[in-house]
């Protein structure tokens, strides 16, 4: 501890620290305005992981990347969480909808990718799921599965899917036969795979 105009420096492997607290040069502690820095001498808010990670107290906000966020959390100018709304936007600032994506979105597995749609009066009821199954090394299907009305328990079902070279089956892999063709049940009943009418 060394005395500096009336003030006492801590330092831990640091034999002049110049702020309240130096730990090497992994951790410092600022002597004018109190903000906590790792593996950086100037911390630019009240924590601050060289220059990258980002903690401001007074306005309970985290950046990465960026040392002034305008919303919740932001990931420099890239990813933002709104804290009114609760809405999250990748490469939008202002995002409309709970998520709200300017570019792509990729959904990885070696299997089989979903999307799962939830709802009811707890939003824990699965109503429909949409599956992109991984057909041996480089191919894949895409397949839609939903539920009837009224039936709270039962997952969604396979009613369509489009496999690798384009074929489409009904109710899962029911391509049809050869000639027979998609034929409407009315509006009321899904389609079938029929033989044209002469």
């Amino acid at each position: 501890v060394l005395p500096d105009n009336q003030k006492s420096y801590v330092g831990i492997n640091k034999l002049r620290p110049l702020n309240d607290l130096e730990v090497g040069t992994t951790l410092t502690v600022d002597d004018y305005t109190k903000n906590v820095g790792i593996n950086t001498a100037f911390p630019q808010t009240n924590f601050d992981v060289l220059n990258t990670f980002y903690v401001n107290s007074d306005t309970r906000r985290v950046g990465i990347l960026q040392p002034a966020p305008a919303k919740t959390l932001q990931v420099g100018t890239t990813m933002y969480v709104d804290e009114v709304t609760r809405r999250v936007g990748i490469n939008v600032a202002d995002p409309s909808e709970d998520l709200q994506v300017d570019g792509s979105i990729q959904i990885q597995s070696n299997t089989s990718a979903r999307l799962k749609f939830h709802g009811g009066a707890s939003n824990n009821h699965p109503f429909a799921e949409i599956d992109g199954d991984v057909d041996g090394n480089f191919g894949g299907d895409l397949r839609f599965y939903t539920k009837l009305d009224n039936q709270l328990y039962p997952q969604p079902t396979e009613k369509l899917r489009i496999a690798n070279d384009g074929r489409i089956g009904l109710g899962g892999a029911n391509y049809g036969l050869l000639n027979q063709v998609l034929t409407s049940q009315g509006s009321t009943m899904p389609p079938v795979w029929a033989a044209p009418t002469p």
